[in-house]
């Protein structure tokens, strides 16, 4: 695990969430980040949803990631599976950071980005604390 909005999975290039920006090293939060995420993946089967087969310039993948469910009432709990990337703005741990060059994200989970972080700005968690 890289950052809290960076991971390396086994056998793979480094996969960059798409549509969120977490504490880089240094600031904030960033060790609670990193921390939540590593404990999102576990030894959990990842899936990726690519949005782009390039490389960004760091020669990191962009995409959603997806876990299974720990239980059927989890919250972001869709069709027995998480995305990661929605978890981590919901917790406060991310922001949501959508840039002009991806031309290819998903309006749904886009949506579903800007709902988890206004909730998670009213509930005054993580990064939105102060």
């Amino acid at each position: 695990m890289e950052d809290g909005d960076t991971v390396q999975l086994e056998k793979g290039l480094p996969i960059r969430l798409v549509g969120i920006d977490a504490p880089e090293k240094g600031k904030p939060y960033f060790n609670e980040a990193r921390s939540y995420l590593i404990s999102l993946l576990g030894n959990k089967k990842v899936t990726v949803e690519y949005v782009q087969k390039q490389n960004d310039i760091y020669g990191r993948l962009r995409g959603y990631l997806w876990v299974v469910c720990d239980y059927p009432s989890q919250k972001y709990c869709q069709d027995g599976r998480i995305n990661v990337n929605v978890v981590l703005v919901g917790s406060g741990l991310a922001e949501v950071r959508i840039e002009k060059s991806f031309v290819r994200l998903r309006p749904d989970y886009t949506n579903d980005l800007k709902k988890a972080e206004a909730q998670a700005r009213e509930e005054r968690l993580g990064i939105w604390s102060e």
